[in-house]
């Protein structure tokens, strides 16, 4: 049996949009939309990565070459959408709004048939709209054409917070052979990837609104976080060795039932927790919200005194 290879590649678009929704009035719709309301539009430089999955040829080891899916490409999606205003000069979007999700869609919708025809399959669309803000889509896994593709919107943040690793259960000699330097108080710019899914809201073609998304996040997260140390100022860390892999989890645990309830039906589907450039944590919440609670594992640190080893 042929063993199935994906493969990625990256293009580029420019493109302009407005949001507007004819049922409401103008201050409505300023007030929805706010910036993005303006009619004349704005615009932005969009980057997809698109991820196709197929056999090798034999002939000549490709799953398809990459000028083959360049014009692929170029045909299918970039002549409608590179330098052209969504609102106007596309009919995808004449009855719906060119969100990040919608354009995403389309996307799909537009390279699904020819990959088919040339043997492969869409797995995957990344679709950025800046550094901050991009839409995964995923083919669903099973063979049923009734099962949805997932949309997930992720938003990043950024975060400055000291913290220090010490477990008061072990003796001094072990925190140093565990943590190291880090048993000394030490800060991180932590980033946040928060990534929200469901359906799109048929009358405005989003996964969740971004405002309700950053004011839960905001509200829930950064403010208890930012500018603080971790362990000692932070209620819902406190009595946890406060590493990546635990403060994303307990991130996890704040964020879920307050993304639920402000963005419902959308659901807070993954966190991703960078300390550095270097290294991030990664944590699936559905799959974490099954499992029981997080424990404490370590005693209250707030009466560890800073650490002076080197």
């Amino acid at each position: 049996m042929p063993v199935t290879v994906e493969l990625t590649k990256q293009v580029s678009f420019s493109a302009s949009h407005y949001y507007w929704l004819d049922g409401l009035s103008e201050a409505e719709n300023w007030q929805r939309f706010e910036g993005c309301a303006n009619r004349h539009g704005h615009g932005h430089n969009y980057t997809v990565e698109v991820t196709v999955a197929g056999s090798i040829d034999p002939k000549s080891g490709f799953i398809i070459n990459f000028a083959d899916l360049d014009t692929l490409l170029h045909q299918h999606v970039l002549c409608h959408l590179d330098h052209k205003h969504l609102n106007e000069e596309v009919p995808f979007f004449e009855n719906r709004l060119p969100t990040l999700e919608s354009i995403t869609v389309f996307v799909a919708q537009q390279l699904r048939a020819p990959l088919a025809q040339i043997g492969l399959s869409l797995k995957r669309l990344k679709t950025i709209e800046n550094p901050r803000l991009f839409m995964l889509y995923s083919d669903p896994m099973s063979d049923n054409p009734q099962d949805p593709p997932t949309l997930a919107l992720t938003r990043v943040y950024t975060f400055s917070a000291a913290h220090q690793l010490w477990n008061p259960e072990l003796d001094e000699a072990e925190n140093l052979r565990l943590f190291g330097p880090c048993t000394r108080l030490h800060g991180h710019n932590y980033t946040l990837h928060v990534t929200v899914c469901g359906p799109p809201n048929p009358q405005t073609a989003m996964v969740a609104d971004i405002r309700t998304v950053d004011n839960v996040v905001q509200r829930v997260i950064l403010d208890a976080v930012d500018h603080r140390c971790l362990e000692r100022d932070v209620a819902f860390l406190a009595g946890q060795l406060s590493t990546a892999e635990q403060v994303v989890q307990a991130f996890a645990h704040q964020l879920a039932p307050a993304i639920a309830e402000a963005c419902a039906p959308a659901r807070l589907k993954a966190l991703r927790l960078f300390e550095n450039d270097a290294h991030w944590v990664d944590v699936d919440v559905e799959a974490l919200l099954q499992d029981t609670p997080l424990k404490n594992t370590t005693a209250s640190t707030t009466q560890k005194p800073v650490v002076s080893h080197a």
